[in-house]
């Protein structure tokens, strides 16, 4: 597997699509601004979901250091993630093919998301943040 920006990123929202479709949901990936992958939710409407792609990281085998982090930010001066740009994020762990699902307001100001790998290997994690997120949407 490649190494680049661009590769992790592919591969992120080829996961985060696959995990949608064994969902039951009609989904294509699109790349267009801050949108990576539309769903198709019917007479609910469109979602616009942006997937940020994570390795598991370590640093000098520290607990507090061990963990996924995601960019939550676009542009040239990194803004953070709002409802203008996107409805919600799927999270890939790409070492494990998971994904966490939350709606955008999750983002707040923040730069940067952390989740450890436990939360990842929760039972039935991809269909319960969907639901979720479905839910802070659609509120």
């Amino acid at each position: 597997m490649g190494n680049s920006n661009f590769e992790t990123g592919k591969l992120g929202e080829h996961i985060c699509a696959t995990k949608l479709m064994k969902m039951g949901e009609t989904c294509e990936i699109v790349n267009l601004d801050c949108v990576d992958i539309i769903v198709n939710r019917g007479e609910q409407g469109l979602v616009r979901l942006q997937v940020k792609s994570s390795r598991y990281k370590r640093k000098d085998n520290k607990q507090l250091t061990k963990g996924y982090q995601f960019f939550t930010a676009f542009g040239l001066h990194k803004k953070p993630l709002t409802i203008e740009q996107c409805d919600a994020i799927g999270f890939v762990a790409l070492d494990i093919e998971k994904v966490i699902f939350a709606p955008v307001s999750i983002v707040g100001i923040q730069k940067t998301k952390r989740f450890s790998r436990a939360k990842f290997n929760e039972e039935n994690i991809e269909l319960n943040t969907w639901a979720t997120t479905l839910e802070g949407i659609y509120q």
